[in-house]
C-alpha cells in the first residue's frame, strides 16, 4: 500500500471530524458512568437479598429510577463505543465491519429501549 492510497483512505473516512467526536464522546461517558455506577452499586446493594415487593418499591422512588435510568443507557453508549473501536481496529473486511457496526447500533438503541421501558413500568406502577 502506498503513501497516496493511504491517505485516500483517511480521507475517505473524514477521521479528522470522527475521531475527535468519538474520542470526546467515549470521554464523557466514561465520566459520566463513574457516579453513576457508585449510584447503581449503592442501589442495587440497598435492595440486594430483599423480596421481588420490596425491590419494586424501591425502584419507585423518582430518583432512583432517574439515576438507574441514566447508568443503563450511558453504560450501554459506552458499550457501543468500544465495541465500534474494536470493530473498526480489528476487522479488516468492510463489509463485515459495516455489518457488526450496524448490529451492535441496533443491538444497544434495543437494549436501551428496552430497559427504560421496563424501569418506566417499574417506576409508574404499570
Amino acid at each position: 500500500m502506498n503513501v497516496k492510497s493511504v491517505k485516500n483512505v483517511i480521507y475517505s473516512l473524514n477521521s479528522k471530524e470522527h475521531g475527535l467526536q468519538h474520542w470526546l464522546l467515549q470521554k464523557v461517558s466514561a465520566i459520566l458512568l463513574i457516579p453513576s455506577s457508585l449510584l447503581f452499586i449503592y442501589f442495587f446493594s440497598a435492595v440486594f437479598g430483599k423480596g421481588h415487593e420490596a425491590v419494586i418499591v424501591y425502584f419507585q422512588n423518582d430518583f432512583v429510577a432517574l439515576a438507574t435510568g441514566l447508568f443503563l443507557v450511558v453504560s450501554l453508549l459506552h458499550l457501543k463505543q468500544g465495541l465500534q473501536v474494536v470493530i473498526e481496529d480489528y476487522v479488516h473486511n468492510t463489509r463485515i465491519n459495516k455489518s457488526l457496526l450496524r448490529v451492535i447500533s441496533l443491538l444497544t438503541w434495543v437494549l436501551s429501549v428496552l430497559s427504560i421501558m421496563a424501569l418506566g413500568k417499574i417506576a409508574f406502577g404499570g
